[in-house]
């Protein structure tokens, strides 16, 4: 049985990837109606493919294949890198509910005047 790899991402993929998030922000940023952001956030947040799920992956993986490869036994520091590489990858994993809330921001109530340019929106809490 044979396995297929797939090749490597390159740097500019990557760096494709981000810049199109930073255009995601500045989009969201300028206010547009919710409508609008909402089609572009559910794939975003998609519960098998979204960011939150990918980005955990991406840090699991990252976790697995410097375990793998770093000289044993394994320094304070390489310890430490782990458990940041693995609690970044849960909390990343855990953000995939929101897939489960995008679907319904178009069933909200919005203020007609909140989408005027010379409001501030309010900061939210966490």
């Amino acid at each position: 049985m044979s396995s297929t790899t797939l090749p490597a991402p390159t740097v500019k993929e990557i760096e494709q990837a981000t810049h199109t998030l930073a255009r995601l922000v500045a989009f969201l940023r300028a206010n547009p109606p919710v409508d609008d952001a909402q089609v572009l956030l559910e794939p975003l947040f998609d519960d098998d493919n979204g960011a939150p799920v990918l980005l955990s992956e991406v840090l699991w993986a990252t976790a697995r294949l410097v375990s793998g490869q770093v000289a044993v036994p394994w320094t304070d520091e390489t310890k430490r890198i782990l458990r940041t590489l693995a609690a970044a990858s849960q909390e990343f994993r855990a953000w995939h509910v929101l897939d489960w809330d995008i679907p319904y921001l178009d069933s909200l109530d919005y203020d007609p005047y909140a989408a005027a340019p010379h409001r501030t929106p309010r900061r939210l809490m966490p």
